[in-house]
């Protein structure tokens, strides 16, 4: 006599059981095995890579799933402060192993930002950097007359650093 159970429309997570067997003809000799069962989400996000091409950032997410479906993703991309700078959405299709390529806007400011990808509760990231320029321009201006000298010091950056600039007498 034997009695199967599978979990059927279950929601993803483990699910821990007990196998227990006893025998007929001898009550005291039984025997007990723990066993789980893990629910793996609908799609498995596995990996994100982002990469540099010909100029632009491009996210390649490996996505894994055991039947075609069509799934929702959400990109945050994420600055170094931990603030979410940018968030975008696509819908894609998936069946088994697949690879979505995705560009991503490059942020004004340098640093190390994080990309992460999700599709349910499943989700994915990865880093990229962006290098530090620094371009400061200053132009001073001066007007003369006879009770006093005014300068006015005009200061461009067209850099990707917050900066800071000190104008001494």
């Amino acid at each position: 006599f034997a009695q199967g159970f599978y979990p059927v429309d279950a929601e993803e997570g483990v699910y821990s059981f007990s196998f227990k067997v006893r025998s007929f003809s001898d009550p005291e000799s039984q025997a007990t095995k723990p066993f789980t069962i893990t629910i793996l989400p609908p799609v498995m996000l596995r990996s994100l890579t982002v990469t540099r091409e010909n100029g632009a950032l491009m996210a390649s997410l490996l996505a894994d799933s055991a039947e075609r479906r069509t799934i929702d993703l959400t990109f945050d991309v994420i600055s170094p402060s931990g603030a979410t700078v940018r968030t975008f959405t696509s819908r894609e299709t998936v069946s088994g192993v697949a690879t979505i390529r995705k560009p991503i806007p490059d942020p004004e400011l340098a640093g190390t930002y994080r990309v992460r990808a999700t599709a349910g509760r499943s989700s994915a990231s990865g880093t990229f950097s962006i290098r530090e320029v620094h371009d400061l321009a200053a132009q001073s201006q001066g007007l003369n007359t006879f009770w006093y000298r005014e300068t006015v010091i005009q200061v461009q950056s067209s850099g990707n650093v917050p900066e800071t600039y000190v104008a001494e007498r």
